[in-house]
């Protein structure tokens, strides 16, 4: 009898572009749907760069 290993990855928060989501999103992260759209188009749908690139943004004010 064979076992099957199973790994189980976590996926992280990605942001997609739909209505819904960019509402949630700008909401969680403090930044209007206009940085947000902004953060995405520049560094791709992943929570931490999103976060990342809004943050700078915030100490550079």
């Amino acid at each position: 009898m064979s076992k099957k290993k199973s790994k189980s990855y976590l996926k992280a928060p990605q942001i997609k572009k739909e209505e819904f989501e960019v509402h949630y999103w700008s909401l969680k992260l403090g930044c209007t749907k206009e940085e947000l759209i902004n953060a995405l188009a520049n560094v791709g749908i992943s929570e931490a760069h999103v976060n990342d690139v809004l943050s700078k943004k915030d100490l550079n004010c």
